[in-house]
Formats: structure tokens, C-alpha cells, sequence
């Protein structure tokens, strides 16, 4: 018996164990609309993001405004306001950077509603981009799961080895 239990704690010990890292929430969709010289946009993202940052720029690509928004059922709202006149682009991201997602919409002060501009379509060559936080590679953040996990193994290891070595004492 012992020695079953023995080789079932070796081979656990020497069973490489895979995880693999999920991919980074990003953020689905954007859309805007304007109202006099504000500007309203909300969007959508995928589960377990819990905050994004959305940057105004105007029509020569010069940053506006910037604001870090709250994440809630996977959905963000919030708008710019004392907007003047011209076409401007919502970018929404990940607050820690990823792919941008762009909605285009333009500010006329003197119309109480103006069209309400969407672009979701990853393909789009202006909708997508993608951010880097500098050149450091993602990592793999371990949650306490994964530790247990490895806790768990380990100690059955050190059990095993444990038990070999006392096994061996007595048998001499």
C-alpha cells in the first residue's frame, strides 16, 4: 500500500501542470451623440473589466479631455462637456491600455440633438488600435487559486518524499 500511495505522490510530483493566462478584458463597443456643446458616449466590455479610460481628441488628433470611468454589469457611461463646435473622436480602452475603441461624432451647439455616430467593427482600420505599456511582456497574474493549487501539490511532494525516506529507514 505504501508503496502504491508512493508512486501515486512521485508521479503527481513530476506531472507538469499547465495554466494558461485568460486574455485581457477589453472594451466591445463605443457610441456617442452630442447635445448642444456636450458630449455623450457609453460602451460596452467584456466580463471582468473594472474600469476603462476614454480620451476626446478633435478632428487634428490633438487629446482634449481624459476621463477614468467605472465599469458596471459590463457597461460605461459619461460625457464631456463645454465641448466647442467641430468632429471629435471618442477612444475608450482598457485603464490599463489594450485596444482602443473609437465613436465619431460631431458637436454643432446651435442643434439640440445631433446624429449619433457608432463604430464597433474591429475590422475597421480607424476603430482598432492597439496600445502598448511600454515594452514589457504581459504576465500571468496568479490569483489565490492557482496558490493553492500549488500549495496542495507541493505538500503532497514533501509527504511523499516524507514517507519514502521513513519506508526506507525501516526496511534496513
Amino acid at each position: 500500500m505504501k508503496k502504491l500511495l508512493l508512486l501515486i505522490f512521485t508521479i503527481v510530483l513530476f506531472v507538469p501542470i499547465t495554466v494558461k493566462a485568460a486574455g485581457d478584458p477589453v472594451v466591445l463597443t463605443v457610441t456617442a451623440s452630442s447635445s448642444g456643446s456636450t458630449i455623450t458616449y457609453s460602451g460596452t466590455t467584456d466580463p471582468n473589466l473594472t474600469a476603462v479610460k476614454c480620451k476626446l481628441y478633435d478632428s487634428s488628433s490633438a487629446e482634449v479631455k481624459e476621463i477614468s470611468l467605472p465599469v458596471s454589469n459590463n457597461e460605461f457611461s459619461g460625457s464631456f462637456t463645454n465641448i466647442a463646435d467641430g468632429t471629435y473622436d471618442v477612444a475608450c480602452a482598457r485603464y490599463e491600455g489594450g485596444t482602443i475603441k473609437r465613436a465619431q461624432v460631431t458637436v454643432d451647439s446651435t442643434s439640440i440633438n445631433n446624429q449619433t455616430t457608432t463604430q464597433t467593427d474591429t475590422t475597421a482600420a480607424n476603430n482598432q488600435e492597439t496600445t502598448t505599456k511600454g515594452d514589457n511582456p504581459q504576465t500571468y497574474d496568479a490569483g489565490i487559486k492557482d496558490s493553492m493549487i500549488l500549495l496542495i501539490f507541493s505538500t503532497i511532494g514533501i509527504i511523499g518524499s516524507i514517507i519514502y525516506l521513513k519506508s526506507k529507514k525501516t526496511s534496513k
